[in-house]
């Protein structure tokens, strides 16, 4: 998963141009890239709770 943060966040100079031209905007904003912890969090939440239930 790092890897591909590493590429993405490489990536955000050609994808910000991308969108700018897609989107027909002057500017963009600076993309910047993170790993969303919540799949992982809600996850555990889940088990959790099944855990609970029994």
């Amino acid at each position: 998963m790092e890897e591909g943060l590493k590429g993405l966040e490489r990536a955000a100079g050609f994808l910000q141009r991308k969108l700018a031209e897609r989107l027909q905007l002057k500017s963009t904003p600076r993309l910047k890239f993170f790993f969303d912890h919540s799949l992982a969090h809600s996850a555990e939440i889940e088990r959790l709770l099944s855990d609970v239930k029994r």
